[in-house]
């Protein structure tokens, strides 16, 4: 009986630790900094900065759940260290402007903030400069441009890129409705270079179809100042309330090139397919390359991926290529009755696809290709009576598997590949969920939360744990697809072990191989790791 005993003890052990039979990547390494301490639970990281070889984060802190938020830039070593912070303010600087965003270009943190007039009823855009050496704000407030807003306006809604070797920086300034009918979207362009000189601009650009018609979708700018607009148009009519959603009827690419003056817009489809969603790049030479997943049935899902270029002198479609999921692609690391589902389902013609697939980014590789990346995600709302009538409500955030498509210097889809994954959290946004990437000598790492079970085996009657923040039960991993195509996943660490909690949308990749990463503590605080690769 000792004996039995010893052994189911140890059998238990074996069982419940979660760092047993594990293997941590020898290619992928984390080292923390210094843990950060907070007078807050509810400190936040939104993103980095790299200037030179410093460190800088945009922090915000919040005393309770519904405190306000008070804005940090901090700065740290080259070794991620906590060296001083500036404090904005939690209201308004002393002339009156509003802090709106920050944001680094050619190794210069820039500072972005509005003022209101209620005289004129205008609101003014500004930018500022902060001294890396001492992190603090320099005084060269700068305007940008003025807009008329409503009176009962508290923001406005702009957007501000890069370009990809952070040449030049563009602003897109939306003017606000007025009323509350169908009426054209306008916004301002502002162009400048990486030193925050104005090169171009267009006061004041009105789509020709209405707010409720159009989706204005994103904007990429190259090193040499072109601006490039995505936008989709909703069908209407029975079609779309058949469909019970704003299904997209076409998807419109417009181009802003010399300076501005020359403005081409046209369609993006393809045989008669649905495109759901889609991205480009501009790459060294100015040509652009677009990618996207497309749908048979316009149900927003995906039944595989497309790849298209444009010629940079005339800005028109000159390539349109695709290629459909396979049946054995989709079956990847599905339930096993799933999978019957599908091929019982492919035998009889019927039509299959990747569920709520959206474009997250598209990355280019020096050897002239570039990749496509999807993820599943989905949004949906709960609600229920408890036993006293009180009426609850409960928002959800499911972000699944990760899709890779490879793309050729020819424009040829080479492979695809896929991640799985399963993230399902409520009423918070999603936080912990999603990934953080590092491309690295052709190999792309995805780093995410996930379950201690799904490092083991995929239980094909069971499919992939939903992810966990427990000590006991959730690691960091890091799946890695190679230049082939073979996916890979390894243990970064576990909770139990550095209980950090990975924030993984705030990732930023710093070199060649590192990427530096947020983590929230168990209690207040939280520490700054570097991921480098191997």
């Amino acid at each position: 009986m000792k004996y039995r005993f010893t052994f189911v003890l140890i059998a238990s052990i074996l069982l419940f630790n979660p760092s047993y039979g594990q293997t941590k990547s020898k290619t992928i390494k984390i080292n923390w900094a210094e843990q950060i301490k907070s007078k807050s639970k509810f400190a936040d990281i939104n993103r980095f900065f790299r200037i030179k070889n410093d460190y800088f984060a945009f922090k915000t802190e919040r005393k309770g759940l519904f405190g306000p938020l008070i804005p940090f830039l901090e700065k740290y070593d080259g070794k991620l260290n906590y060296e001083s912070n500036t404090v904005f303010p939690k209201k308004e600087f002393p002339d009156g402007r509003v802090l709106e965003s920050i944001l680094d270009v050619d190794n210069q943190i820039y500072v972005f903030s509005t003022k209101l007039d209620k005289s004129s009823n205008t609101k003014t855009i500004y930018f500022q400069t902060i001294d890396p050496e001492k992190n603090t704000l320099n005084d060269d407030v700068t305007k940008i441009t003025a807009i008329e807003v409503d009176k009962k306006a508290k923001r406005i809604a702009y957007d501000i890129y890069r370009s990809e070797k952070e040449k030049k920086m563009l602003v897109i300034v939306h003017y606000p409705f007025f009323t509350l009918k169908e009426t054209q979207e306008k916004f301002g362009m502002f162009v400048f270079d990486s030193k925050m000189k104005k090169e171009w601009e267009i006061e004041k650009y009105e789509l020709k179809y209405t707010d409720k018609e159009y989706s204005l979708d994103r904007f990429v700018l190259s090193d040499e100042g072109d601006v490039y607009m995505m936008g989709s148009r909703f069908i209407k009519g029975s079609e779309a309330k058949a469909k019970n959603k704003k299904a997209h009827d076409a998807f419109e690419l417009t181009t802003f090139t010399e300076k501005g003056k020359t403005i081409r817009s046209f369609p993006i489809s393809f045989k008669g397919n649905y495109i759901n969603d889609f991205d480009i790049l501009v790459n060294d030479e100015g040509h652009l390359a677009g990618g996207g997943f497309y749908s048979k049935k316009n149900t927003g899902h995906g039944d595989g991926a497309f790849v298209f270029a444009i010629d940079p002198k005339n800005g028109e479609l000159v390539e349109f290529k695709n290629k459909e999921f396979s049946v054995e692609f989709l079956q990847e690391g599905q339930k096993l009755a799933y999978q019957k589902k599908i091929e019982k389902k492919s035998k009889k013609g019927k039509d299959q696809e990747l569920p709520n697939l959206e474009v997250r980014e598209m990355v280019f590789c020096k050897d002239g290709s570039y990749r496509l990346i999807g993820e599943q995600y989905r949004f949906y709302v709960t609600t229920y009576v408890d036993g006293n009538g009180n009426v609850r409500t409960v928002s959800h955030y499911v972000y699944g598997d990760i899709i890779v498509v490879n793309i050729d210097p020819n424009k040829e889809i080479t492979w695809f590949s896929k991640i799985p994954k399963y993230q399902h959290s409520t009423n918070d946004y999603g936080y912990y969920s999603s990934y953080a990437l590092c491309e690295y000598k052709g190999k792309m790492v995805f780093l995410f939360n996930d379950h201690i079970d799904n490092l083991v085996a995929f239980k094909e009657k069971r499919g992939y744990k939903n992810y966990s923040l427990k000590k006991n039960k959730g690691v960091v991993v890091g799946a890695t697809v190679s230049d082939k195509g073979k996916t890979t996943r390894e243990l970064i660490y576990t909770l139990e072990e550095d209980q950090a909690y990975l924030r993984p949308k705030v990732g930023m990749q710093i070199s060649d191989n590192e990427l530096i990463v947020f983590a929230r503590l168990k209690k207040k605080g939280y520490k700054i790791g570097k991921i480098t690769l191997r």
